[in-house]
C-alpha cells in the first residue's frame, strides 16, 4: 500500500505547484527537467503549464459565480487565445445572457475570452468545478432587492408530483361508534416554469354519506419584472391584508415576498391550540371546508404553513378522544409591513367568487403598498362589483423609538336584495413594537371600527342572497404580545374582541401561556377561553411538566399535566420514546384520569420511513376505546421512472438526487433520505429563490464505487423539481505503470477514458508513468497524450475480467 501511495502524493505535489489561478508571476518548466529526472526524448508540450494550465482546452461543466453570487451550472467552452496564447473561458451570447452579463459590445460572432481591459477577470478551480468571474456592476443584470440573481433561479425539469394523507379514527363509547376517515390529496405538473396544482379532500363520518371537494385547482408562473411576482389562473384567494380574503375563479397578479431580501418579507401565522385529552382530530376549516385535518398526541400543537389559503379567519375544530369537542377562530391577517424606499407591493385579482352558500359575483379587486421614503408606506386598493363597491386608503409610518403605526379607511356602498342601498366606512389602526429593554414584543395590536352601514364584500355575498338582517361587525381588537422573563422564562398573551351591530353578546377569545426552562427541566402553564356569540364559551387552564432523557437523538422524555377543562379536572402521564438515533420512531405510552370518569391508557407509534410515515394510535378504558391511524407520503413522475418519498412540500422546492444508478447512498440533507434501487432520492422544503446545498454521504458509497462530486449547489424556483446528479463510478480502481518504447509515459500527459454511456473521464499521469483511474469498466482502452506532434500519442488495453472484486488493480502496461 505504501508503495502505492507515495506515487499518488507526488502526482498530488504536481497538482498543488501548477495550481489553477491567473498568477502575476509565471513559472516555466523546461523539458530539461525530464531529461534529467531521466525522461530523455519525451516531446513532452509544456506551454500550457508555463502559463498556469492545469488541463486542456475543451468542454467542461462547472458551477458558475459572478462577483461571488452562485448563478448556474454551465457547460464552459475553453479555447487557446490567439492574442496571448492563454488557456481561456470563451462566452458566446447565450452564456453571457444566462449568466447576467452585458458586455460593452455591439455584437459578438462566436465567442468572447474575458478581457482585462474591461476588468473582466476569471478563476477556475477544477477541484471544485468552480469558475468564478468578477466584472464591473455596471456589466451585470442584477436587481438589488432580490435575495439572490434572478437569472440563478432554476425551473427545474419536468415532472408530475403527488401526495396522500390517510387518516382514519374510530371511537367506541356507551354513546354509540363514532368514525372518521380523511384522504388529502395533492397533484401537480411542472411544464417550462409553469405549475399546475389540485388540493383535493375526501371525508367520511360514522352514519354520514362521503364527501369529496375539489379545494383549488390553479396554474401558476412566477417572474422577475415589477420586482418580483407571479400569475395565478384558476381556484385562488383573494389578497387579506387590506381587504377580506375570499376564494374565487378567475386571474391574479402578486408579488413574491420569498423573492426579495430579508427586509421586504411577510409572515403567515402558525395554527395553534392544544389537545387536552390523550389525542385529538384536529381540522382546519375555511369558508366552511376542511382544508387540513390530522390527529395529534396530548399537549399544545402549532401547525406551519397551513393558513395559506388567503387572509382573514379560520375556524379550527378540535375532537377529543373523550368525544367532546371545541372550535374557535383564529386570524391570519397581520400588520401590514413596512416597505423600503421605492418597493411596490401589489396584488390585482380578477374573477368570480367561489363562496358556498353564498350569491357568488364577478369582482375585480387590487390593493397596492408603495413606499415613500424610509419609514413611510402609503398603501390602498379597491373592490369592485355588481351593486358593491369598495375603496381603501392608508399610511404607514415607522417611528424611531415608538415603532410601526398604520391606519386606513375602507368606504363601501352596497345594493341589496330587497333593500335600500347601503353605505359606510370602516376605520383601522395597528401598531407593532419590539421593546429591547424590557424585552416586550406587540406582534400585532389593532382595532377596526366599522359604522352600521358598512359591509365587507365577504358579508356582502353572504346576506345578498336573502333578506339582510343587519348582522355586520362593528369592533373588532386583537392583540399578540410577548414578554421575556429572563430566568423565568417568557409570557404571551393572545386575545380578540368582536362584536355586532345586531347582538349584544360579544366574540371572544383569549389565551395566556407561561414557559419556563432548566436544563432538562421545563414547566408550562397556560389558560385559554374563547366565547361564541351564541354564548357559547370554553375555558381551559392547563400545567405542563416535562423532564428530558434525550442523548445524541436517543432516549426519552416524562411529562406530567394537569388538565381544568370547563370545571373538569383531569390528569395525563405520557412517557415518549425515541429508540432509533436516527429519529425514525417515535413511541408514546400515556395514562390519564378525569373527575367522573374512568382511567384512560393508550399508547401511539410514529414511523419516518423512506418511503412514507406512519402514525397509530390505541386508547382504552372500561367503557371506551380509541383507535387511529395514518399514513402520509409523495413521490414524483419524471424522465428517469417514478420515485417515491415522504410528503412533498407543493408550495416548496424538491430536488431530486440521481445518483447514476447506485443505491441506498445517503444523503446528508435529513433524516433517513437514501437512493432508492434506481439511484433516486426525493429532498423536499428546499428554500425558494435562495441558495440550496445538496450533499451526499461519501462513506455510504459501497465496494467499486467512487465519486468525485459529493456537493452540489442549486438555486431553485418556487415549486421547482430541480435535478441534482451526482456522478457515481461504479467499477473498478486501477493504477498504471505506463511505458512508451520503453520509456515511462512523462510527467502531465493526459490520459482518457471512455465510457459505454459517452461519458469520458480524463487524468493527469504523476511521474514514473503512473496514472490513476476509478470507477472504470471490466475492459477497455486508455488513450494517452503528451504533446502536439501525432507521435506523441499512444493507446492500451486493459481487462479486469478475471479479477473484478480487487481493491485496486496496479498494472503494467506498454501503451502503442
Amino acid at each position: 500500500m505504501k508503495r502505492m501511495i507515495a506515487p499518488i502524493r507526488r502526482g498530488l505535489m504536481f497538482l498543488c505547484i501548477i495550481s489553477s489561478t491567473q498568477a502575476l508571476a509565471r513559472y516555466s518548466f523546461e523539458s530539461g527537467f525530464f531529461t534529467a529526472a531521466g525522461l530523455e526524448d519525451t516531446n513532452t508540450d509544456l506551454s500550457l503549464f508555463n502559463r498556469g494550465a492545469t488541463f486542456l482546452p475543451g468542454n467542461y461543466t462547472l458551477a458558475v459565480y459572478v462577483n461571488e453570487s452562485y448563478i448556474t451550472q454551465r457547460n464552459i467552452t475553453f479555447k487557446i487565445n490567439e492574442a496571448d496564447g492563454e488557456l481561456s473561458p470563451c462566452f458566446s451570447e447565450e452564456d453571457l445572457s444566462a449568466l447576467g452579463i452585458v458586455l460593452p459590445y455591439e455584437s459578438i460572432s462566436g465567442c468572447i475570452t474575458p478581457q482585462q481591459k474591461d476588468r473582466f477577470f476569471w478563476h477556475v478551480d477544477m477541484s471544485s468545478m468552480r469558475l468564478k468571474l468578477t466584472l464591473p456592476q455596471i456589466y451585470t443584470r442584477y436587481s438589488d432587492i432580490f435575495i439572490t440573481p434572478w437569472q440563478s433561479w432554476s425551473d427545474g425539469l419536468t415532472a408530475a408530483l403527488f401526495n396522500y394523507n390517510y387518516n382514519y379514527s374510530q371511537n367506541d363509547s356507551q354513546k354509540g361508534m363514532d368514525t372518521n376517515q380523511y384522504l388529502g390529496l395533492e397533484g401537480g405538473l411542472n411544464l417550462h416554469g409553469f405549475r399546475l396544482r389540485n388540493s383535493s379532500v375526501w371525508s367520511k363520518s360514522h352514519g354520514q354519506q362521503s364527501q369529496f371537494d375539489s379545494l383549488r385547482t390553479y396554474v401558476q408562473k412566477d417572474f422577475h419584472y415589477l420586482q418580483g411576482g407571479e400569475i395565478t389562473a384558476g381556484q385562488a384567494w383573494s389578497d387579506g391584508s387590506l381587504f377580506e380574503s375570499v376564494p374565487f375563479k378567475g386571474v391574479m397578479l402578486s408579488s413574491v415576498d420569498s423573492m426579495l431580501k430579508n427586509e421586504y418579507r411577510n409572515f403567515v401565522p402558525a395554527v395553534r391550540g392544544v389537545v387536552n385529552t390523550q389525542s385529538a382530530t384536529v381540522s382546519v376549516k375555511k369558508n366552511g371546508r376542511v382544508i387540513y385535518q390530522t390527529s395529534l398526541p396530548s399537549g399544545p400543537f402549532a401547525l406551519e404553513g397551513i393558513m395559506t389559503n388567503g387572509g382573514g379567519d379560520y375556524l379550527i375544530d378540535v375532537k377529543e378522544s373523550d368525544g367532546s369537542s371545541r372550535q374557535y377562530v383564529q386570524s391570519s391577517d397581520s400588520l401590514p409591513e413596512l416597505q423600503s424606499a421605492g418597493r411596490l407591493k401589489y396584488t390585482l385579482a380578477s374573477g368570480r367568487s367561489d363562496l358556498s352558500s353564498a350569491n357568488n359575483a364577478y369582482f375585480n379587486q387590487f390593493s397596492l403598498f408603495y413606499g415613500l421614503s424610509e419609514g413611510l408606506t402609503v398603501y390602498g386598493g379597491s373592490t369592485l362589483a355588481n351593486d358593491y363597491q369598495a375603496y381603501s386608503l392608508g399610511l404607514g409610518k415607522m417611528v424611531e423609538g415608538l415603532g410601526a403605526f398604520s391606519a386606513d379607511v375602507t368606504a363601501s356602498k352596497a345594493e341589496l336584495l330587497n333593500h335600500e342601498p347601503d353605505s359606510g366606512q370602516s376605520l383601522r389602526a395597528s401598531y407593532y413594537k419590539d421593546f429591547d429593554a424590557t424585552a416586550t414584543s406587540f406582534g400585532l395590536f389593532a382595532y377596526r371600527y366599522s359604522s352600521r352601514g358598512y359591509l365587507s364584500f365577504d358579508d356582502f355575498l353572504q346576506y345578498n342572497h336573502q333578506e339582510y338582517s343587519g348582522q355586520n361587525k362593528k369592533n373588532r381588537f386583537q392583540i399578540s404580545m410577548t414578554q421575556g422573563l429572563d430566568t423565568f422564562g417568557s409570557l404571551s398573551l393572545n386575545a380578540s374582541r368582536e362584536t355586532y351591530w345586531s347582538k349584544t353578546d360579544n366574540a371572544d377569545s383569549y389565551r395566556i401561556n407561561h414557559n419556563i426552562s432548566y436544563n432538562r427541566y421545563s414547566l408550562n402553564t397556560y389558560f385559554e377561553k374563547s366565547k361564541t356569540i351564541e354564548n357559547k364559551s370554553d375555558s381551559v387552564i392547563g400545567l405542563a411538566f416535562s423532564l428530558s432523557l434525550y442523548e445524541e437523538g436517543r432516549g426519552g422524555a416524562l411529562s406530567e399535566r394537569l388538565i381544568r377543562d370547563n370545571g373538569n379536572l383531569s390528569s395525563q402521564t405520557s412517557l415518549n420514546l425515541s429508540p432509533l438515533s436516527d429519529n425514525r420512531l417515535g413511541v408514546s405510552i400515556n395514562g390519564s384520569k378525569a373527575e367522573k370518569e374512568q382511567e384512560m391508557f393508550g399508547i401511539s407509534s410514529t414511523y419516518s420511513g423512506k418511503l412514507a410515515e406512519l402514525s397509530t394510535g390505541y386508547y382504552k378504558s372500561a367503557s371506551s376505546r380509541r383507535i387511529n391511524a395514518g399514513i402520509m407520503g409523495g413521490g414524483i413522475v419524471h424522465q428517469g421512472g417514478a420515485t417515491l418519498g415522504r410528503r412533498i412540500a407543493m408550495d416548496s422546492p424538491v430536488a431530486l438526487i440521481n445518483t447514476n444508478g447506485a443505491a441506498e447512498i445517503k444523503v446528508t440533507n435529513g433524516e433517513n433520505i437514501s437512493t432508492d434501487p434506481f439511484g433516486y432520492a426525493i429532498v423536499s422544503n428546499l428554500i425558494a429563490y435562495q441558495h440550496n446545498q445538496l450533499s451526499i454521504d461519501t462513506l455510504s458509497l459501497g465496494p467499486g464505487m467512487d465519486s468525485t462530486e459529493t456537493d452540489k449547489l442549486v438555486v431553485p424556483k418556487k415549486g421547482a423539481v430541480v435535478p441534482i446528479n451526482f456522478k457515481v463510478n461504479r467499477g473498478n480502481r486501477a493504477l498504471f505503470q505506463v511505458y512508451h518504447k520503453s520509456k515511462p509515459i512523462p510527467l502531465g500527459a493526459v490520459a482518457s477514458n471512455t465510457h459505454s454511456d459517452g461519458s469520458v473521464d480524463t487524468v493527469f499521469f504523476a511521474d514514473r508513468g503512473q496514472v490513476y483511474f476509478s470507477g472504470i469498466q471490466n475492459s477497455g482502452e486508455i488513450k494517452v497524450m503528451w504533446g502536439k506532434n501525432q507521435d506523441a500519442s499512444c493507446r492500451f488495453n486493459f481487462d479486469f475480467s478475471a479479477n473484478p472484486a480487487a481493491v485496486m488493480n496496479n498494472k503494467t502496461v506498454e501503451c502503442q
